[in-house]
């Protein structure tokens, strides 16, 4: 049984990339999340500039207690042009992007979990942000099934230019974490 209380986020660190790289080489990682960087110096390149404080991909570690278990980040849409034009989604949206690095921790349902803390702790903890987006491919219908449980709802399939297939489009906002949280807490009866 997963304990929701236990996961908590952490800005990743320089010192997180050895582990990213080791994540990002894991088949049911890459199938998803790839290409599958060539070499370490290819994961400093892309993560190092995302440490800054200007940069507008934001990147976590996850972990379930004191255990990194996977990867999180989140940016608003319209730092990314091409893809906000493809989208058409409120200029305050902000997408998430992520995986499940250990393996033990994948299918068993703490995806959705993790996500759900995700949202709630971090993402709509910045009150500019008026909905999260997440767009997994198609064809990826298990993270799409971990995604609905997580309270994202498909309101569109997009094909982005570039992308391997087109994105389902799922959305959440605000007050529907709102509703979410009070029913697990009782506070509405489901």
């Amino acid at each position: 049984m997963i304990d929701a209380s236990r996961i908590w986020f952490r800005p990743l660190r320089e010192s997180d990339l050895p582990l990213l790289w080791e994540w990002l080489r894991k088949p049911d990682v890459a199938r998803w999340y790839g290409p599958v960087p060539e070499n370490f110096a290819q994961v400093q390149g892309k993560y190092l500039p995302r440490l800054h404080v200007d940069s507008n991909v934001h990147c976590y570690l996850a972990f379930e207690g004191d255990r990194p278990v996977g990867y999180l980040q989140h940016y608003f849409i319209v730092s990314e042009p091409e893809y906000a034009r493809a989208l058409d989604v409120d200029p305050a949206a902000v997408g998430i992007d992520l995986f499940i690095g250990e393996d033990t921790h994948r299918h068993r349902g703490f995806g959705p979990e993790m996500l759900r803390a995700f949202v709630e702790q971090v993402v709509f903890a910045d009150d500019r942000v008026t909905c999260a987006i997440i767009a997994p491919g198609v064809s990826n219908t298990v993270a799409i099934r971990a995604y609905e449980k997580a309270g994202f709802r498909h309101v569109k399939t997009v094909r982005i230019p570039g992308a391997r297939s087109p994105e389902h489009v799922m959305m959440l906002w605000p007050d529907e974490l709102d509703d979410w949280i009070a029913t697990r807490e009782g506070l509405i009866p489901e």
